[in-house]
């Protein structure tokens, strides 16, 4: 049996043999497991709907709806379900174009233009340069941590946002530049509960979603990564920015046209029930090695093939893998070829996110195994994508009646469920914790504290601020920066 290499077996770790449909469908290496009819027999009950696999085509159709209703005592192997829905609805291909990359950017928040025109922009829009663990730097080349994923070729991994008009419209009469943010605060009582209903601008409504991609820039002649989506985008031209021996890399203003792949993709949406929206993500099969959640472990260990950021043989220690380069002169950026170095190593600690439910794990391999079988039977663009993870809180907590969204501390572990490590390898590539005690999650940074908790803010608590978008333009936007030392051939 083959298996494709994001489940390449690393000695004394057990491998998921429920996924023997997914291995038919993907480029494949080999593997074994100890722990097969184990595995294998948890996951029997899901997919736990009759045809459901045979039912996601119907959400390709250019018409199609992103599902929305979802009952309260949903169990979690409905909740990966839904995210393999929403994600066949948001990369149905309309007219040639994924149906998320014809949703609006964060552009749209402050012009009612698209720069580039059809094309994707990849640019300097983020939000939030808070200090982790409670706030996040997302930049177009940066991440929630403020470190930079540099793949193997030197590129940056570049970010794009997608908003639904619902999305949108809440966004922009919310923004917190202009001072929307701070004068509809309190008002959101009632909003957006039911779906179907009209709610109202204060907070999100049933059906609101927004999609995040990372991308992979390919050097000139550089083959995509194996079954990877790829597109044209517009990235941004970095520049050296030194003061004396200090310098930092950022955008020069300018654009330059290049060919980049999908490496990861998060599909965050409101569903009934749901008002805190449900969080999934998806990454290519060959971003980089896994291992079953809680067991990762520092060490001389290795993984014997390439992925996508990761070079074989590379040990898993600190000093090889997953190193941060947030601080000066960690990373040396060379202008003229706008490539960086030393390149990341990554390693995915958690391979579905640390599941809390029971047979969760198998849940996430069985979904996926039924999914991919059958986008690749529908001869699907995006085959070879898997689930890692859904995160959400239970039923109905996330309302504008609940004590807990008023506390400066609020805390999203006791309700987080699902995968409450949740991090995907392109995006949060960094913000992984070594063993079972991580409970890092999309929740960490996506809460009603976004733009108030800083020292000196006077930003109320809302639970709209779950949006970074609404940052955009304002003292929480991201500088799309990184300190670097100048590695041009002028420096030395």
């Amino acid at each position: 049996m083959q298996f494709p290499k994001f489940l390449k077996n690393v000695k004394g770790w057990a491998l998921a043999m429920a996924l023997s449909s997914f291995v038919a469908v993907s480029a494949c290496t080999p593997g074994a497991s100890d722990d097969t009819e184990t595995l294998a027999a948890s996951a029997v009950d899901c997919p736990n709907r009759l045809g459901w696999s045979e039912n996601l085509p119907t959400y390709f159709a250019p018409d199609a709806k992103l599902p929305t209703s979802f009952s309260d005592t949903a169990v979690d192997c409905d909740f990966h379900e839904w995210s393999w829905e929403a994600f066949a609805w948001a990369t149905a291909e309309i007219d040639g174009t994924p149906r998320f990359m014809t949703m609006a950017t964060l552009d749209a928040l402050t012009s009612d233009a698209n720069p580039s025109g059809d094309m994707l922009r990849l640019g300097a829009h983020s939000n939030k340069p808070h200090a982790m663990p409670t706030g996040e730097n997302a930049g177009a080349i940066t991440e929630a941590d403020g470190n930079m994923l540099v793949g193997g070729n030197g590129y940056p991994v570049y970010a794009s946002v997608h908003m639904n008009d619902s999305y949108l419209k809440t966004a922009k009469a919310n923004m917190v530049e202009g001072g929307a943010y701070a004068a509809n605060a309190g008002k959101d009582i009632g909003a957006g509960e039911e779906c179907g209903g009209t709610g109202n601008a204060y907070y999100f409504n049933c059906g609101s979603a927004v999609f995040k991609a990372t991308w992979y820039r390919l050097a000139d002649g550089e083959a995509a990564p194996a079954g990877a989506y790829t597109t044209q985008a517009q990235v941004p031209v970095l520049a050296n920015d030194c003061t004396g021996s200090t310098c930092i890399a950022k955008s020069s203003g300018t654009f330059t046209t290049v060919t980049v792949a999908l490496v990861g993709l998060h599909v965050v949406a409101y569903i009934e029930n749901h008002p805190e929206m449900v969080w999934a993500t998806f990454e290519h099969v060959r971003n980089s090695p896994s291992v079953p959640d809680g067991t990762f472990a520092y060490g001389d260990q290795s993984v014997d093939e390439d992925y996508t950021f990761y070079d074989a043989g590379t040990p898993f220690t600190k000093g090889k893998i997953l190193v941060k380069n947030d601080s000066a002169a960690v990373l040396i950026f060379d202008e003229a070829s706008q490539t960086f170095s030393p390149v990341t190593q990554v390693v995915q600690m958690n391979r579905t996110g640390g599941e809390n439910q029971e047979n969760g794990p198998a849940n996430i391999a069985a979904v996926n195994t039924a999914s991919m079988t059958e986008f690749a039977n529908q001869n699907s663009p995006f085959k070879d994508y898997f689930l890692v993870g859904t995160v959400w809180f239970k039923p109905n907590v996330y309302t504008a009646d609940n004590a807990n969204i008023q506390n400066k501390n609020f805390n999203w572990k006791g309700i987080a469920q699902g995968s409450e490590a949740l991090a995907n390898m392109t995006a949060e590539t960094f913000m992984q914790v070594p063993g079972k005690g991580d409970q890092l999650n999309c929740f960490t940074c996506h809460n009603p504290t976004s733009y108030s908790f800083e020292t000196g803010s006077t930003e109320p608590m809302r639970r709209v601020a779950i949006s970074h978008a609404l940052g955009v333009g304002s003292e929480f936007e991201a500088k799309n920066t990184i300190p670097v030392e100048d590695g041009s051939s002028a420096a030395e």
